[in-house]
């Protein structure tokens, strides 16, 4: 009988503890509710209706939160129109998450100058890069996913933090670190020591780096004078082909050094050029006019691009060169069979492509993929002369790289003007 009443007794004592217990939580969760929904009542009054919203969020159903999440929008959505007509297009990206005008905020951004979708194109081309049969992204966290072909070992990424762009080549992935130094996945690329980078590219077998002041450096082969660059002075951009190296100066005028069989590296005439662009036979540059220029093979049309205007960044393939346009959409001309499914894409901010691959990031931080010969992804990433299967590139479908926090620590690293 004892035993039955202490029985009793401690069922009595458990439910009273998980009583008490869930008590305890509900007390917590109301305690934070009520918090968060202070937080996003000072931020309404004081008009800052992006913060709020968010808050109210976190207050969940506590006192008339959603009613002032409803009450908050069309006035973040004001504020979003007031920020592109001042020119603020950073702005305008960072409420969009928060309106329910998503559209209608896209169409403000698609109709916006050209300039700064060069701007932004320009920033987002250093967190997304297509390699040989691979493609690299790197994370809001300053972390890298990657998919595809690793049989040299260019997807060993795993372990690379601080990260604040990346370049991939036909074998080897290249990291620019937010302390200015470079990590590389290749063991013959020695990059320990380079200090001071604001730029990498990776071309096939051989790797470039941008300094600070102007200057460049580079390693791995040089058998055709692609890494003779000591001279060069006043880089504000590089890229890397396949046996040669290219560079944008200061004053809009282009150097390259290397191989240059096909004419790739006969840009000394060009002027006006803002960003630029190679891979293999061509060299691509964007004009600040939103026209394009290119220097090169042309067997395939790759260099047909005198009828493109409004263009805010360019892509090099093999045979191939891709643009993107200031509304968001794409073009291509070359060896392309598959030009429709790109010339559907929109809402894209940075491109990139190399062997059959083109890669587009969104605004909404997806990933698109495009084989421009017209094969399976799942096929694309299939060794032709091995016959070795790796990871689909198809994969990307689930990866979500948020452009718009880099973005906006980028700009705000940036002395004001």
């Amino acid at each position: 009988m004892k035993r039955d009443k202490r029985d009793i007794i401690i069922v009595l004592i458990f439910f009273g503890v998980l009583i008490l217990s869930g008590v305890a939580i509900i007390i917590v969760q109301l305690s934070l509710n009520a918090y968060h929904y202070s937080q996003a009542k000072s931020a309404f009054e004081n008009s800052n209706y992006d913060t709020a919203i968010t808050e109210f969020r976190k207050a969940g159903a506590y006192k008339d939160a959603g009613m002032m999440i409803s009450k908050s929008r069309p006035l973040l959505y004001e504020q979003a129109v007031s920020d592109f007509e001042n020119g603020n297009y950073l702005a305008v990206q960072k409420k969009i998450p928060n309106t329910d005008r998503y559209s209608d905020l896209m169409h403000l951004i698609q109709n916006s100058t050209q300039k700064e979708m060069y701007e932004i194109a320009s920033e987002c081309n250093k967190y997304l890069s297509a390699g040989d049969n691979f493609i690299v992204g790197l994370k809001s966290d300053g972390t890298v996913i990657v998919v595809g072909n690793n049989r040299n070992g260019q997807c060993n990424v795993s372990g690379w933090r601080d990260l604040v762009a990346v370049s991939t080549g036909a074998l080897h992935t290249i990291g620019l670190k937010s302390d200015a130094t470079v990590v590389a996945t290749a063991s013959k690329c020695d990059v320990s020591d380079w200090c001071d980078i604001v730029a990498v590219s990776a071309g096939n077998i051989h790797t470039v780096g941008l300094k600070s002041d102007g200057t460049v450096v580079t390693n791995g082969d040089n058998r055709v004078g692609q890494c003779e660059v000591s001279d060069w002075n006043n880089i504000v951009a590089i890229s890397t082909g396949q046996f040669h190296t290219v560079g944008l100066k200061s004053d809009g005028t282009v150097v390259a050094t290397g191989d240059n069989h096909y004419g790739q590296c006969d840009v000394s005439g060009w002027t006006d050029i803002v960003a630029i662009s190679t891979k293999f036979f061509h060299t691509v540059g964007l004009k600040a006019n939103g026209t394009v220029v290119v220097a090169g093979q042309n067997n395939f049309g790759e260099c047909e691009v005198s009828g493109w205007r409004d263009i805010v960044a360019v892509s090099a393939g093999i045979h191939w060169t891709v643009g993107l346009k200031s509304n968001g959409t794409v073009v291509a001309v070359g060896s392309v069979n598959n030009r429709s499914k790109i010339f559907g894409w929109h809402d894209i901010v940075a491109i990139s492509t190399y062997d059959e691959i083109v890669v587009g990031l969104k605004s909404d931080g997806t990933i698109v993929v495009c084989n421009l010969h017209n094969r399976d992804l799942h096929d694309t990433v299939v060794n032709l002369i091995r016959r070795k299967s790796v990871p689909s590139l198809a994969d990307v479908s689930g990866w979500q790289i948020d452009w718009l926090p880099m973005l906006m620590r980028k700009y705000e690293q940036k002395p004001q003007q």
